[in-house]
């Protein structure tokens, strides 16, 4: 075998073991939540976020910052939000969804008035959760779209619509002790920084 041959392997086989899939868990760079009742009222600093229709529809948003991992190879995304209480009837997937954000927001300005518009595509509708327990999404086809540049990274909302009864439930925020969202990313992607072309160079001399 050349040395040229054998520099080429060793960079072939670098290249391989610095791509393997990772996983990480990610909190929420920003969240708020938008109550129907006070509609002009910012509740960003809050721990538990409204959903559902309590005398007028209750929403919530939620930013994770992917900079990153842009460009990563993603194998999965999963979201996770804990529920922790409800009140009236659980609305169930025929009445809330999951979407992505269309526009920028704020984090401690945004009310249910100053909600950004959404995507319709994906979206993703919600089964009634379980009090005390996590709601585990599948969110891949969401993040990809943000990873691979399709689409800005506004993060995502939880937003329900008519007609529904009263009722909902709670999701903790990041400003909560326990429980905060979070979203966990598989993802590939090459990293060759640990073993430079230089360093295999050297090999040579």
């Amino acid at each position: 075998m050349t040395k040229t041959t054998l520099l080429l392997s060793i960079a072939v086989l670098a290249l391989a073991l610095s791509s393997g899939a990772a996983e990480v868990t990610l909190n929420p760079s920003a969240d708020a939540g938008g109550w129907g009742p006070a509609p002009d009222q910012n509740f960003g600093d809050h721990y538990l976020f409204w959903n559902g229709l309590e005398e007028n529809y209750c929403e919530s948003v939620f930013y994770f910052d992917l900079y990153s991992y842009m460009g990563a190879s993603l194998n999965s995304a999963q979201l996770e939000l804990y529920i922790d209480s409800s009140w009236g009837t659980m609305p169930d997937n025929d009445h809330c969804g999951l979407c992505m954000n269309a526009a920028g927001w704020d984090e401690m300005t945004v009310t249910h008035n100053t909600m950004p518009g959404t995507w319709t595509d994906p979206f993703l509708e919600l089964d009634a959760p379980m009090v005390g327990s996590w709601l585990v999404l599948d969110v891949t086809d969401f993040v990809d779209y943000w990873l691979s540049g399709t689409r800005n990274n506004y993060g995502f909302m939880i937003m329900c619509w008519p007609p529904m009864v009263y009722g909902g439930y709670y999701i903790t925020s990041r400003e909560s002790s326990t429980n905060k969202p979070k979203l966990i990313l598989d993802y590939s992607g090459a990293d060759v920084e640990t073993v430079s072309w230089g360093a295999i160079k050297a090999l040579d001399e």
